[in-house]
């Protein structure tokens, strides 16, 4: 199992709200210094972690991902995730190509439909409900895969038209830089049986884990790479760990119409005393997971917690 770390551009989970280029330039070089095989960055356009109505800072998220490359040397480091409805895919396809050829081969396409309807009105995009915003994916996700790998494309599709396309050169991953599908719905799974390399989730018990990862192989009828993405809350003292986890949960209730209960999170996340944690990230390697990204709190102080006291303790990779 290989491990990867959510970099905060917005000041989230307990990190300063200002210097915050500085704040994940530093957190991305740590964490390559630390044995993390990839780092991960939001894609907000308006601060998340901030409740209807009030504002806060956020970096964009593409070009952090450029410069979080240029600073590091073997960390892999994408979206988590490109929301769809921000860019064009003939555009978001050459991007990434340009980024995988600087880099060598460290980025990836993780696209998903986007869910901060108050963020994409406000900036001026139109706003769908879910099926067609997931329509819209499986449409841009084909186009990007084809621009990368085709030397012309046509296409006359509900949401997207080409016609002549070419895009030179193509990407240094060959065939293509790895495609890693959000979502759990439907449509989604659908997208993941067609394109994924990886299916990305958000962390739930590992046995439930386990079953979605056997279900999406027979559907697909191959084999599929799992990544998790889990908050993970921890400290050397137990009630610090639980004070944490109380205002990570005050930070992210507004995004829910049914507020999560601090169990929720408890069950749901690698939160705990660091043997419980140990616990839960060997749970998860045994439910099948290839890859396992944390959301640390606070994140650089967590993010260091966790390489020490669970990533690199025991048989986990």
């Amino acid at each position: 199992m290989e491990f990867g770390v959510r970099l905060t551009i917005q000041g989230e989970m307990g990190a300063p709200g200002d210097r915050l280029a500085e704040y994940a330039l530093n957190m991305g070089i740590r964490a390559e210094e630390l044995g993390y095989a990839s780092a991960w960055i939001p894609d907000h356009l308006n601060n998340a972690r901030v409740g209807p109505g009030q504002q806060g800072p956020s970096m964009e998220c593409f070009t952090s991902i450029a410069a979080l490359l240029m600073k590091t040397e073997r960390l892999v480091i994408g979206p988590h995730v490109y929301c769809n409805t921000f860019r064009n895919p003939a555009l978001l396809a050459k991007m990434i190509a340009t980024l995988d050829e600087f880099s060598q081969g460290r980025t990836l396409l993780s696209l998903g439909g986007g869910w901060f309807e108050e963020e994409t009105r406000s900036q001026g995009y139109g706003w769908n409900d879910h099926d067609h915003r997931m329509r819209a994916v499986k449409e841009a996700t084909a186009l990007i895969k084809r621009l990368w790998t085709e030397d012309e494309v046509t296409f006359e599709g509900e949401y997207y038209q080409l016609k002549n396309a070419y895009q030179l050169p193509k990407p240094y991953s060959k065939p293509h830089p790895p495609i890693w599908t959000p979502g759990e719905s439907k449509l989604a799974r659908e997208i993941v049986c067609e394109f994924g390399d990886y299916w990305l989730i958000y962390s739930k018990p590992p046995e439930v884990i386990a079953k979605m990862k056997e279900d999406i192989c027979r559907q697909a009828g191959r084999d599929i790479k799992l990544a998790v993405s889990a908050v993970f809350i921890s400290d050397y003292e137990n009630a610090k760990m639980l004070e944490r986890a109380g205002d990570f949960l005050k930070e992210r209730e507004h995004r829910f119409k049914k507020k999560p209960t601090l169990d929720d999170i408890l069950s749901h996340n690698i939160i705990g005393d660091l043997e419980t944690c140990r616990r839960q990230v060997s749970a998860y390697k045994g439910a099948g997971v290839d890859h396992l990204i944390i959301q640390p709190m606070p994140p650089m102080e967590g993010m260091e917690l966790f390489a020490a006291e669970v990533m690199n303790k025991g048989d986990l990779t």
